[in-house]
């Protein structure tokens, strides 16, 4: 038995071996791009918009009907993919624009846990697996972090639509004035990235599916919808 767990985990760390090519290449456009301009509103949203593609991978990568090695590779992929998303905001935290910098910042944070959450669950499988005894609790522990993991996902949602009025002129009061500090061009521009890379669903409402919204196009919803709103006039140019 113990000569057949090592065969495993032998087996299980060649696969994650073999990922971490694949994810190091999932973030290599990240880490050769360029340093966008921190201070300009459309970078912000491009990177807010791909980070919620690394959700998107994040949300996919673990199967339920995996084995407990198929598991740990997913959840190595997950948690990569949470690594990703917090990279890309992190860069504009020291924007000179302060809402953007404070979004950047909580974004990022949020992601950041979102990776805690996932080395909290392989921590569980490995240990389980060396010392499998009382398995309710280890059910049960498994679900309460699925919950967490569930919840903070969630707050991606409100925090996209937070985010969206990072390409909002406000006045000198901070008072709104009705128009967006983008171009009727990159406001077209920013509909077109989020549909590509999120997909079609964020068109509309997210439906729940058997008590299930998914996250993704919520979060994508939300900026889609607020740069579809005809009361937001764009700048001209």
């Amino acid at each position: 038995m113990r000569r057949r767990w090592l065969c495993i985990v032998v087996a299980m760390l060649c696969c994650l071996l073999l990922f971490a090519t694949s994810a190091s290449a999932l973030c290599l456009p990240l880490m050769t791009y360029p340093q966008p301009d921190i201070n300009s509103p459309t970078n912000f949203m491009e990177a807010m918009i791909d980070s919620l593609v690394y959700l998107r991978i994040a949300t996919t990568s673990v199967k339920g009907d995996a084995s407990n090695v198929e598991v740990l590779i997913g959840l190595a992929a997950r948690k990569e993919a949470y690594k990703c998303g917090s990279d890309l905001l992190s860069r504009f935290t020291s924007s000179t624009n302060p809402f953007v910098a404070q979004l950047s910042k909580t974004g990022s944070e949020i992601y950041t846990t979102l990776v805690q959450l996932t080395e909290r669950s392989e921590l569980l499988i490995k240990n389980f697996a060396n010392n499998p005894k009382k398995p309710g609790d280890f059910l049960s522990a498994l679900a309460k972090n699925r919950h967490d993991r569930d919840e903070t996902e969630l707050l991606l949602v409100s925090h996209s639509a937070q985010s969206s009025y990072a390409v909002v002129q406000f006045g000198p009061g901070g008072e709104g004035t009705g128009t967006l500090n983008i171009t009727a061009s990159q406001r077209a521009s920013l509909m077109k990235s989020v549909v590509e890379k999120l997909g079609p669903g964020v068109r509309q409402p997210p439906v729940d599916k058997d008590g299930t919204v998914d996250v993704c196009d919520g979060a994508g919803h939300m900026i889609c919808s607020f740069l579809a709103k005809k009361e937001w006039r764009s700048k001209p140019g």
